[in-house]
């Protein structure tokens, strides 16, 4: 919550924005909301500083192994 602060956005941006940071991941946003729609566009415009990154980063570490896709 304090990056998206900094950003002046919201976490799901910021989480997004993390997501596909690297030009080498596809992050696959669904809303039906046109907000959230939009939102989701906006996030490709955040650009997180290193310090954001490695902020996230030690919350959400790169897995050591593969890992199956959780599917509900």
């Amino acid at each position: 919550m304090e990056i998206a602060e900094k950003h002046q956005t919201d976490i799901f941006q910021i989480l997004l924005a993390w997501c596909i940071r690297n030009g080498h991941t596809i992050a696959i946003p669904q809303s039906s909301n046109t907000t959230h729609v939009i939102d989701n566009v906006r996030a490709v415009e955040i650009q997180l500083s290193r310090q954001d990154l490695e902020q996230i980063d030690s919350v959400y570490p790169e897995p050591s192994r593969k890992q199956p896709l959780a599917l509900w």
